[in-house]
């Protein structure tokens, strides 16, 4: 019995490790494409993101 349930945990695990795995490669290929398409809009979006981060310093009071 507990070498039944050993092999179906196996197996569910190594099914989600596969999901898993495509997921991330699918995410970054996305990314990357995206990252040559729109490198402009990137760059402005983590100068946003930095002045955020720095609580919008260069915004008057």
């Amino acid at each position: 019995m507990a070498e039944n349930l050993g092999g179906s945990a196996k197996k569910a695990l190594d099914g989600a490790w596969k999901v898993a795995k495509d997921t991330a490669k699918v995410v970054k290929e996305s990314v990357s494409e995206n990252n040559k398409d729109d490198e402009a809009v990137d760059e402005v979006k983590s100068i946003e993101e930095l002045r955020v981060k720095a609580g919008g310093y260069d915004k008057a009071p």
